[in-house]
């Protein structure tokens, strides 16, 4: 039997469940990259740190916070073109109690991205998005159909397969939404899809833009335009997307996670 063909991305997405001991308090999505030589696991600062970025109060409705994040990765398989996975856990603070994850280096919460730096075991897959700049620009510009692929509801694909979401541009992504660096999509994402990369997708013969116009490609088109967050308000089908840029800078420059939020108790 012919193995199926996926879309890349598909995979590259990862189930994200971040727990209190074995208690789940929430769901979502995370992604890898590859920075100064190191694999990095990329999600929203919400889901690690398990409360609201504005206010800081938890965001379960027991009051409890994650001290682990357990994540579905790609692993081996013996048989060529099939997906298997397997969970992992990462925990959140070190021994002293700090955590581990690292943030923007002025923005801190105010962006809701994190980058925690995992190993990688013989037996696991990464597939990383490139996040460094493009040899060849493309025009980003208001209403152009981007996808959000990650976990809606926590429902997935195949396996551990992310479900892919259409939306389009809603505000201009070159200026600066609400002062920081990010824009809206317009998109009916749901709970589960936070930390899911929002990214241009065209297969072979598909054309995109760049400044020099409209160009068309034999490959497959692959460019992460950023990290998902969650919609504006509940009534609301725009949603926030932090910019690549801005996870270049916390990858660049990023801290260790403020130091008032300690590991969270059990008892």
């Amino acid at each position: 039997m012919t193995p199926p063909v996926v879309a890349l991305p598909s995979v590259m997405s990862l189930f994200v469940s971040a727990k209190l001991g074995e208690q789940e308090l929430g769901l979502g999505t995370a992604f890898m990259v590859k920075w100064a030589g190191w694999d990095w696991l990329i999600t929203n600062w919400h889901i690690a740190a398990g409360r609201n970025r504005l206010n800081g109060q938890p965001m379960h409705s027991s009051g409890a916070t994650p001290d682990k994040l357990v994540v579905w990765h790609n692993a081996h398989s013996s048989t060529v073109g099939r997906h298997q996975w397997r969970a992992v856990e990462y925990d959140l603070f070190d021994e002293q109690g700090a955590p581990r994850w690292f943030e923007h280096p002025q923005l801190r919460r105010r962006v809701d991205v994190v980058a925690l730096r995992v190993d990688h075991p013989s037996e696991l897959s990464y597939y990383p998005y490139p996040v460094d700049n493009l040899t060849t620009p493309l025009a980003i510009g208001i209403t152009e159909d981007v996808n959000i692929v990650g976990f809606p509801f926590g429902i997935r694909g195949s396996g551990s397969m992310a479900v892919w979401s259409r939306g389009t541009i809603a505000s201009e992504p070159e200026v600066d939404f609400d002062a920081l660096p990010c824009f809206l999509v317009d998109s009916r994402t749901r709970k589960g899809q936070s930390g899911s990369p929002v990214i241009l997708y065209s297969t072979p013969a598909g054309g995109h833009r760049t400044p020099a116009g409209l160009t068309f490609s034999d490959d497959t088109l692959v460019h992460v335009l950023g990290v998902y967050s969650g919609r504006i308000n509940p009534e609301s089908d725009l949603g926030v997307v932090w910019k690549t840029q801005a996870l270049r800078d916390l990858l660049t420059g990023g801290v260790r996670g403020n130091a008032d939020l300690e590991a969270p108790s059990q008892t």
